[in-house]
């Protein structure tokens, strides 16, 4: 997803996630020893690893028998609680992935953008106006709106039109972003994206407008996706409150 450096523990889960896939169902996990031993990595390594993977729901602890997979989570590839690049989203869901069009220019930030951002109207910002395709056909509008003043050099910004939005971040204005909040809703398609989709106005999309901040809660990207939903289809893991 980025080129940002992970951590040991970021890793180990990403490895492990790689083995899970191809658990049979009831296996029982390894043991944080072995574990360990095999990755030559600290019992409290594997432990963060083994926790990030059960925040996610991908394996269950119960205590006095062991750890297992639960494949039923570990089958969903494109889950709406996790933010994926959108080409690395488009692959997940079995197509072949592409950009169809990507616009980036210096501009003045509207209105909803500079509230989003905690900038002033009229503030510069860094708009990128991308559309990604699913075999050929178009899938995805998406705006990606960045703080002009976070880039390490004005004349970067159009290294964001071949670039994903975390790599530009981390790569031009020396970003990470940390968590995002994301507002999701139906919304019929206006006469701009329809025009991108190759759809008639009006036409029920899937629109997520989110915010991504660094690890200290400064806003570093606004953005507006609207998807394809009989293209692009999300799960989204729920759990009882109580």
């Amino acid at each position: 997803m980025t080129n940002v450096a992970k951590s040991r523990a970021e890793q180990i889960a990403e490895d492990l996630l790689e083995q899970i896939r191809r658990f049979q169902p009831g296996e029982r996990f390894p043991a944080e020893t072995e574990i360990a031993s095999r990755l030559k990595v600290s019992r409290v390594t594997v432990r963060e690893a083994l926790s990030a993977l059960e925040r996610k729901g991908l394996i269950t602890r119960r205590q006095g028998l062991g750890t297992f997979v639960n494949h039923n989570v570990v089958r969903i590839q494109t889950r709406l609680d996790e933010s994926m690049e959108f080409l690395a989203l488009i692959r997940a869901a079995g197509r072949e992935a592409s950009v169809a069009d990507a616009r980036v220019r210096l501009a003045p930030a509207e209105a909803e953008a500079a509230d989003r951002l905690g900038l002033r109207p009229g503030d510069q910002v860094v708009a990128a106006h991308k559309v990604f395709a699913a075999d050929g056909v178009p899938v995805i509008h998406a705006v990606n709106i960045i703080p002009a003043n976070l880039l390490r050099d004005a004349s970067l910004h159009q290294t964001l039109a071949a670039k994903s939005l975390y790599a530009f971040l981390a790569e031009d204005c020396a970003q990470t972003v940390t968590y995002q909040i994301a507002d999701v809703r139906a919304m019929p398609a206006s006469p701009d994206v329809a025009r991108s989709l190759g759809l008639a106005p009006g036409t029920p999309l899937l629109y997520i407008a989110e915010v991504g901040y660094s690890a200290d809660d400064l806003p570093l990207f606004f953005s507006e996706e609207h998807y394809i939903s009989d293209l692009i289809q999300f799960k989204i893991l729920r759990k009882p409150t109580a």
